[in-house]
């Protein structure tokens, strides 16, 4: 008897020692998720299903991911990790790895952080969010499906806070602290954009763009960058970039009413086909503001530059106007 109470009591120490095993979810009904909630394993909604995310939740990803086969709702919730990082100068940063809406998914997302991840959010499908807000991640928003997205601000982004491959729609963005704004290869609508402490404001490649209203704070390198195969139009750059536009091979894009100062307006050594109207530009370098070379055509219509810079062919004093 006493043997037997012996290895009962032993089973029960080994048991309450074991660690806590992750259990991961697939929802078969609908789901609501309110108040302070610590994930313990990854979360699969299921297609047909709905996880609902209260206003007011605190989501602890811990280590873990979400993926929608279904739908997502997310109202007034921040979505974080307690789990730190370590490593010097680290910010938290890819803690835990994503939440993804594949191509069958949707979300709407509205007042909502997220922060600490891999990539903040990897859309394949559907997505629909306003006051969306980033920060703390490797990289902000991959975007391969449908985007639309008013009010979306990302901060302290290791790489880039958005990566266009779909089709996004976006309007009042502010990025800050990060390697790249947009880094865009397919169609991109923009409506009024601010960037600062960033490599490049915009990156374009390959689909088609239309772009408004775009402003460059402090310490931009490139304003914006095209590249081959990308068309359209950008109306309205203000601010500050040590290049405000640089490109290669474009295929057909238009720039209209630039008001910025910077090293160069133009620096391309293989521009491609560039059209620029209505320029107001402030050099405030040595450099050669307007530097092309290019096989295709670049047609520059009411220019004008202030400013002085300095060649080997001799100093040029402003104003330029062509």
């Amino acid at each position: 008897m006493r043997m037997r109470v012996f290895v009962l009591t032993l089973v029960f120490l080994i048991s309450s020692m074991s660690p806590v095993i992750a259990t991961d979810t697939v929802t078969t009904v609908d789901t609501e998720i309110s108040g302070n909630y610590t994930l313990t394993g990854n979360i699969t909604v299921s297609k047909g299903t709905t996880l609902t995310l209260k206003p007011g939740a605190v989501i602890d990803m811990q280590n873990y991911w979400i993926e929608v086969d279904g739908t997502l709702i997310a109202n007034d919730v921040e979505i974080m990790s307690s789990i730190q990082s370590s490593g010097s100068g680290s910010h938290n940063s890819g803690v835990w790895d994503d939440i993804t809406i594949t191509p069958n998914g949707t979300a709407s997302i509205h007042n909502t952080t997220i922060s600490n991840a891999k990539s903040c959010l990897i859309n394949d499908g559907t997505l629909v969010s306003s006051n969306l807000s980033m920060e703390d991640c490797i990289i902000g928003l991959e975007n391969s499906g449908t985007a639309t997205i008013t009010d979306f601000d990302a901060s302290k982004i290791d790489q880039e806070g958005m990566r266009n491959t779909g089709t996004a729609t976006l309007a009042n963005v502010e990025f800050d602290n990060m390697s790249g704004g947009i880094k865009s290869s397919s169609n991109l609508d923009l409506i009024g954009a601010t960037f600062s402490l960033v490599g490049y404001g915009l990156s374009l490649s390959g689909g088609s763009y239309d772009v408004s209203d775009v402003h460059f704070g402090n310490s931009v390198a490139a304003g914006v960058s095209i590249f081959s195969g990308a068309s359209g139009q950008i109306d309205g750059m203000t601010g500050s970039a040590t290049n405000a536009i640089t490109s290669i091979d474009s295929t057909g894009f238009t720039f209209a009413n630039i008001d910025m100062t910077g090293s160069r307006l133009i620096n391309s050594w293989s521009a491609g086909d560039l059209e620029l109207n209505g320029v107001i530009f402030d050099s405030n370098s040595a450099e050669t503001p307007i530097d092309i070379i290019t096989s295709g055509t670049v047609s520059l219509s009411n220019v004008e530059l202030t400013g002085s810079f300095s060649s080997n062919q001799g100093v040029y004093n402003a104003p330029w106007i062509g």
